[in-house]
């Protein structure tokens, strides 16, 4: 049995954590685990868990981490589209002059003429298209297009696209 220096109560040692072993012995910590569990609660509550790593960090000779900013859906699927275009062009030495403004301006715009969904895979999400694909991600060969239309786009031609969509609504 130990006392717990914080609520004064006799438990058995299965209730203190092990702070490490000296000749040969268990050493225990001097609170209890739920004296332990309770402060660092409430620490949590408080933000001060935030601050101390904010301090660790800056001991370390690093930055402090940005607060996080909330972004829109439209906002973060900009920001996606984004930098999967300019991972591409940096991985293939190609020219990539998109920059986040203007893929949002291109979305918000599509989004509001169009039927979108934002949900992953879903075939209507927006999705940049090369205009050209021998070109490569240049705000004059960009366009945004649903994803469905981007990968029929992938595979044929753009005629052929139109054709399959005005048979398929019977139109043909």
């Amino acid at each position: 049995m130990k006392n717990c220096s914080h609520c004064h109560e006799s438990k058995p040692f299965a209730e203190f954590y092990i702070d490490g072993r000296r000749n040969g012995h268990y050493k225990y910590s001097a609170w209890c685990k739920a004296c332990v569990r309770h402060l660092s609660a409430a620490q949590v509550r408080a933000g001060a868990s935030k601050a101390r790593h904010r301090k660790m960090r800056l001991a370390q000779g690093k930055q402090p981490q940005p607060p996080s900013i909330k972004l829109s859906p439209i906002e973060r699927l900009a920001c996606e589209l984004w930098r999967r275009a300019r991972k591409l062009a940096l991985h293939n030495g190609k020219p990539f002059d998109l920059t986040r403004e203007w893929v949002y301006k291109k979305l918000v715009c599509f989004c509001n003429s169009h039927y979108h969904a934002l949900g992953p895979k879903h075939p209507f999400k927006p999705s940049l298209d090369r205009v050209d694909n021998a070109k490569f991600y240049t705000q004059d060969n960009v366009r945004i297009v649903w994803l469905i239309e981007n990968y029929a786009r992938n595979s044929f031609t753009e005629e052929d696209v139109i054709e399959f969509c005005k048979r398929k609504l019977g139109l043909l």
